[in-house]
């Protein structure tokens, strides 16, 4: 099986079963704009695997003319030992560029149309700018392939990566006992709902995109009830900005 199956087929049955389970086990009400915002979500996400799959080549074709050569994987041998290998350093460059892209005004600018999403679904994994699909093809696709790691071990993190994701951002209820089972290693919706806060306090906190432990290395981890907590970013809860015109347009407009 190639990268493009492991990074369409798996999250494509990830999405099916989350979005069924939003169905029969919903953490919050939908919305009347929940039709609009699936739209809205889903065609950005077009977009951003459009550029992913465009800029793969290019990012290749400029590691491969830098010259540049790490090595730091030639020594780990065994395709399921490369794949964990993969995922954990490509995870923690994934949390490395989430917490810079909350820090450093100009990513912060392209991460911000994911999070002004006024609620919270399996689509909100989906919704990202193009721009910001640039950055991360850039960091983790070069990254990773200056680190040694091949295409596909790229692509395995990249299947992980949304799979997980997805279910972080869904609005479902899991099982209780599920959840204190998997909180100690993967981001769960309890773990990651609170990132999405509307206070910053809480938005800049729980990086974490696959494994929840980078957080509590880092100091960056934060505990709360998300309940109650209003989503989306200031300046952007009016109805009107959640059109997918003025979500492409947020890292072009001032503030």
């Amino acid at each position: 099986m190639g990268g493009v199956t492991l990074e369409a087929v798996v999250p494509t049955i990830v999405l099916l079963v989350a979005g069924s389970l939003e169905m029969v086990r919903r953490w919050r009400p939908m919305s009347d704009a929940t039709a609009r915002r699936w739209t809205a979500n889903l065609v950005l996400f077009g977009g951003c695997y459009a550029v992913g799959y465009l800029m793969a080549p290019l990012v290749a074709f400029l590691v491969a003319l830098a010259n540049i050569h790490l090595g730091l994987m030639e020594r780990v041998e065994g395709p399921i030992l490369r794949a964990a290998a993969a995922i954990v350093v490509l995870d923690l460059l994934d949390y490395a560029l989430h917490r810079a892209s909350h820090k450093v005004a100009w990513l912060w600018r392209v991460h911000q149309p994911h999070h002004s999403d006024l609620e919270l679904d399996v689509t909100t994994a989906l919704r990202h700018h193009p721009f910001e699909a640039a950055v991360t093809s850039i960091v983790l696709g070069g990254g990773g392939t200056l680190l040694g790691f091949a295409p596909r071990e790229i692509a395995i993190y990249g299947a992980l990566a949304i799979s997980v994701q997805m279910i972080a951002h869904a609005n479902i209820v899991l099982p209780q006992r599920l959840t204190d089972l998997l909180a100690p290693v993967l981001v769960t919706p309890d773990f990651h709902r609170l990132h999405h806060s509307r206070t910053r306090a809480e938005a800049d906190a729980n990086y974490g995109q696959v494994f929840s432990f980078w957080d509590r290395l880092f100091g960056t981890r934060c505990v709360g009830d998300a309940g109650n907590v209003a989503f989306g970013v200031d300046g952007y809860i009016e109805p009107a900005s959640q059109r997918l015109s003025r979500v492409l347009a947020q890292p072009l407009l001032p503030g």
